[in-house]
């Protein structure tokens, strides 16, 4: 203790307000600034623990593991927050021996559990804590966005891992070798989780304004909005290269699905779900495409690009945050998860999506809408056009004529623009250099082409 010169092997500390103990200077200060700011013990160590996944990658992460043990002096009680991942449910021993595995490889996507830190965090602050979210998660976004000194640790973990990072972690490679091994000491930032932070905290404090809301939407977010929706998808799909030597998909995915394809060409406007004998149902999606009728559409000018009128997505170049086809989905955007959002791009250039129109047709009015998205709406827009009826292919660039030229965008603002070309079937949209985009309409009427095309379809799915 201070004063009794008795040697310890830590410095010896001594205060009257509070104290905070962690790995990392940044993680330990950002604790004592949550305290400082009116936060208690618990706020203190989310904070404290949010900031650690950012600035020793190496050591944690959100998808990681953080059990707890912490001491309620309201109630006198010490309690435990088992924050272990669970294996997933697919995760059998003949799952593994079907792989000819005997033992889970220690790296790799099949050593994946379903992720415990993010979610034990906000049951930490949900239920001790007395802060807002944005109060304990704006250290770590702030440290993810701008930049931290690296460790040497950390530079020594990623250049031993760098070769296996470049031949078979490629997402890895991007955001830890973009310049290389990063040096020890220099200012090294993570705008990929940076932004993903952004979003849960933003559709946290569009659910409401009271803190259990918010913290609540925060973990719905992660563990059942766009952040479970892209671990669910990179896991089941990708192959990772993991110890044993080969590349394996992973076992981690959403709860088990059944798919079956409907053969029917006719059109229906309702389906009935029948169970035997009885029991429940999570959900039932029922997937097609939209066969508008021409009756209603023809002589009048409606939106084009609306899946309702049976437009759809044909391409895009990306859709990491969130799906392409929200942008043509019917009526307004409540959250930004709700729209269109690409990921951040290190290189020049820009992102594009390609919308199959509802028929040959002639656009007369263009609204781009970023509602929601501030900040992290795109710089600049345009839009080409491309007539397939022709027999031109979407990857003809000189099939694809100006619409609207680059026009500047305003963050959380519907744009309306006056537009003339020639009648299509297909519209780009591009944006520079990334961002989000809430919903892209296209107002216009059909051509006597475009509406006899929609005629034969009736018919033929009558």
């Amino acid at each position: 203790m201070p004063g009794t010169g008795q040697f310890t092997t830590r410095p010896q500390l001594a205060g009257t307000f509070g104290m905070v103990a962690s790995t990392h200077w940044l993680a330990s200060a950002a604790g004592m600034a949550v305290l400082e700011k009116g936060g208690n013990a618990f706020d203190a160590a989310v904070a404290t623990g949010l900031v650690l996944q950012i600035v020793e990658p190496h050591l944690n992460g959100p998808a990681g593991e953080v059990p707890v043990i912490g001491f309620d002096a309201a109630s006198g009680d010490t309690f435990v927050l088992d924050g272990q991942g669970t294996a997933p449910a697919t995760a059998t021993l003949q799952a593994f021996a079907d792989l000819g595995l005997d033992l889970v490889p220690g790296t790799g996507l099949l050593a994946a559990t379903v992720p415990a830190a993010f979610g034990t965090w906000m049951l930490l602050l949900e239920r001790f804590g007395t802060l807002p979210l944005r109060d304990v998660m704006e250290y770590a976004i702030g440290y993810a966005e701008h930049g931290y000194p690296m460790l040497p640790t950390a530079s020594g973990a990623i250049g031993a891992v760098a070769d296996t990072f470049r031949a078979h972690w490629p997402s890895s490679a991007e955001i830890y070798l973009a310049d290389g091994v990063p040096a020890p000491g220099a200012r090294f930032a993570n705008p990929v989780l940076a932004a993903v932070y952004q979003r849960i905290l933003a559709e946290a404090e569009q659910a409401g304004a009271s803190r259990e809301v918010q913290i609540e939407a925060a973990r719905r977010a992660f563990y059942e909005g766009f952040v479970a929706e892209a671990i669910a998808a990179y896991a089941s799909t990708a192959e990772v290269m993991d110890v044993s030597g080969t590349p394996h998909r992973g076992l981690l995915t959403g709860d088990h699905r059944h798919s079956f394809s409907v053969r029917s060409r006719r059109r229906f406007t309702h389906v009935r779900l029948n169970i035997f004998p009885d029991g429940g149902v999570a959900r039932l999606h029922v997937h097609g495409e939209v066969v508008p009728d021409p009756a209603m559409l023809e002589g009048l000018a409606f939106d084009l690009a609306a899946l309702e009128h049976g437009a759809d997505v044909a391409a895009r170049s990306d859709q990491f945050y969130s799906a392409p086809r929200n942008v043509i989905s019917p009526g307004l955007s409540r959250v930004m998860g709700e729209g269109w959002e690409t990921r951040r791009r290190r290189k020049p250039g820009y992102e594009w999506l390609v919308i199959r129109l509802a028929g040959h047709g002639e656009i007369k009015l263009a609204e781009i809408d970023t509602s929601w998205f501030r900040g992290n709406q795109p710089d600049t827009a345009s839009l080409q056009t491309l007539d397939a009826s022709t027999g031109a292919a979407l990857t003809d660039e000189n099939a694809w004529h100006d619409l609207l030229p680059p026009v500047k965008l305003l963050p959380d603002t519907p744009h309306r623009y006056r537009v003339y070309g020639a009648p299509a079937t297909h519209v780009r949209l591009k944006i520079f250099p990334d961002g989000g985009v809430a919903r892209l309409r296209l107002y216009g009427s059909l051509t006597e082409e475009g509406l006899a095309a929609m005629r034969r379809r009736w018919d033929e799915t009558a």
